[in-house]
């Protein structure tokens, strides 16, 4: 078994090497402009707009309003809500992302707080080389609250209210990436290489099916209340590698935390009950 302390130096070990062959994309003189949109009266009353105007590292802030769109992004931005009550990110239909951010064929560093993200097919879906943050906003309704697949990247997911996502079937091929969080790196974890990772910690998974999805990847998922999801609270497998920790995991269908296909899980400190089954391996 191992002690906290190396879990610690593990972890802080796996996020060095997962730091190794970036790049610096903003110049030593580059001091990152902040771009204002609004529904009306700012020069951008549209989100992708902005996106495609803004160099590496600028702010995107959002003042409150509904924005429909289908946003693509390639580049180093931070999208910051003022209010995630108020800031409504909609797809267009349900067969879009609201957010598709894809590093080709430099790395990118994505931060995104302050905003309610809703009704498309992924909310935030991120595929390559990425370093990304989500905070302090809502993810709801969509059929995959935050997908991070098949790429070099590591996540802090903090202090979100992720809910409602994945119970909707809005397009079959998507079927296998549903829920509220789903980490997917597919064919390396089985050579030993775990390239995704993410830091999931502070956050209310609710009403998701399933709450978390881990599939070759490496993951901590920490003070959480993961409750009243579908298929599992927590599904570990294929080879991944997670430490789960302090977390009120109760009142799911199916299972609390489930492993299949020969992952590494640490558990330690969790509330694991009132689910149908707790732990199923």
């Amino acid at each position: 078994m191992r002690t906290i302390n190396s879990r610690r130096k593990l972890r802080a070990l796996l996020i060095t090497l997962g730091s190794l062959g970036w790049i610096v994309l903003v110049g030593f003189d580059y001091q990152p402009q902040t771009l204002t949109v609004c529904p009306s009266g700012c020069v951008y009353s549209s989100i992708q707009q902005a996106i495609d105007i803004a160099h590496n590292g600028d702010i995107l802030q959002i003042l409150p309003g509904t924005y429909i769109e289908s946003l693509h992004i390639s580049k180093s931005i931070t999208l910051q809500g003022v209010d995630a009550s108020q800031v409504i990110l909609k797809a267009p239909d349900h067969k879009q992302d609201v957010i598709y951010a894809i590093s080709f064929p430099f790395p990118i560093r994505l931060n995104i707080s302050g905003v309610t993200i809703t009704e498309g097919r992924a909310g935030i879906y991120v595929e390559g080389m990425a370093r990304v943050t989500i905070r302090e906003s809502r993810i709801l309704k969509n059929m995959a609250g935050i997908l991070l697949l098949n790429g070099f990247m590591h996540a802090r997911i903090e202090n979100n209210r992720i809910e409602g996502n994945g119970n909707l079937v809005y397009d079959t091929d998507f079927r296998y990436n549903k829920g509220g969080i789903v980490l997917r790196l597919e064919g390396m974890p089985q050579l030993g290489m775990r390239w995704l990772s993410a830091q999931i910690q502070g956050n209310e998974i609710l009403n998701n099916l399933p709450g978390i999805s881990v599939d070759g990847a490496n993951a901590w998922i920490e003070n959480n209340l993961i409750q009243r999801n579908g298929m599992a609270g927590i599904v570990v497998y294929d080879s991944s590698w997670a430490v789960i920790q302090d977390n009120e995991i109760t009142q799911n269908w199916w299972t609390g935390v489930q492993t299949y296909y020969n992952p590494e899980v640490i558990l330690n400190n969790n509330r694991i009950a009132e689910n149908e089954d707790q732990v199923q391996d």
